[in-house]
């Protein structure tokens, strides 16, 4: 039972309930949802005679309950793995950016480790990006597919109906999928806290148009805890501070405040660039 799916298509009722069909779908569905709880064994403990408000109070109250328990389980689930088989950094961040190689400056690189893009993922001239190799395909069922059956699929089928789940292994544990978003929240705010400059570039894609914008408040939180604020990386610590006020939500405002910052510098902070800087 999806009970977080049951209160959002309560919440949905709730919106349309101007019409008589609406308001005896909303009683069903509610009806639906307590009666599923008393199987789960959480019996509503208001009576018949309890007015449907009440009621239908407190099964979004039990639903929220519920999320929040899921979330704390899940948080604690990723921090085991964590714990007990380590993070492999570079597969999850290959995985969530879909590129095969990564340096912890958020740049991709080729199989022989050359730089073929900037920071933010934009590749160099003459340079050709590499996806990440590892996905699943399933149909909108969520059913697995082969590759030789989805290449038998019209283009407008393979579009429609079925889609590339990517993933990375953790070994000895489990895939991970980048559909996993509740194991991924905690993942990704661990891999932050590593205060590396790739930073930069979760801060850009979550705050922006990116598939990590579901993550949005989780990064943005783990940036503003982060020891990158007190690091001697001043451009890193410049540029976080400016993001996550959301000052930028993209990478032409990235580029934007990276060159005031750049103007503002003083001699002593002038040698403390990096090469990286530079480029």
């Amino acid at each position: 039972m999806d009970l977080m799916k049951m209160f959002f298509e309560l919440e949905r009722l709730k919106s349309e309930n101007t019409t008589v069909a609406g308001v005896e779908a909303r009683r069903l569905f509610l009806e639906g949802i307590l009666g599923g709880m008393q199987i789960a064994g959480m019996p509503c403990p208001l009576d018949g005679e309890s007015t449907k408000r009440e009621r239908e109070s407190w099964a979004v109250s039990q639903l929220l309950i519920y999320q929040d328990t899921l979330r704390q389980q899940m948080k604690k689930d990723a921090q085991l793995v964590i714990n007990s088989y380590g993070l492999p950094r570079n597969a999850l961040r290959g995985m969530l950016f879909d590129t095969r190689f990564l340096d912890d400056s958020g740049r991709e690189l080729n199989e022989n480790g050359e730089i073929i893009s900037d920071h933010l993922g934009r590749m160099l001239p003459g340079k050709t990006h590499q996806p990440w190799p590892l996905y699943a395909l399933t149909d909108n069922l969520g059913r697995k597919v082969t590759q030789e059956e989805f290449d038998k699929l019209s283009e407008m089928e393979q579009k429609r109906y079925h889609k590339k789940r990517r993933y990375f292994e953790i070994d000895g544990f489990d895939r991970i999928y980048f559909d996993d978003t509740e194991r991924l929240r905690w993942l990704i705010t661990d891999d932050i806290r590593q205060n590396d400059r790739i930073n930069l570039r979760y801060l850009i894609a979550s705050a922006g148009q990116h598939e990590l914008s579901q993550f949005y408040t989780s990064a943005t939180q783990a940036l503003a805890e982060s020891d990158s604020f007190r690091s001697d990386d001043f451009i890193m610590h410049e540029l976080l501070r400016y993001g996550v006020h959301g000052h930028f939500a993209t990478d032409g405002c990235l580029n934007i405040a990276f060159m005031f910052i750049i103007t503002t510098l003083n001699n002593e902070d002038c040698m403390r660039l990096r090469e990286e800087d530079y480029q």
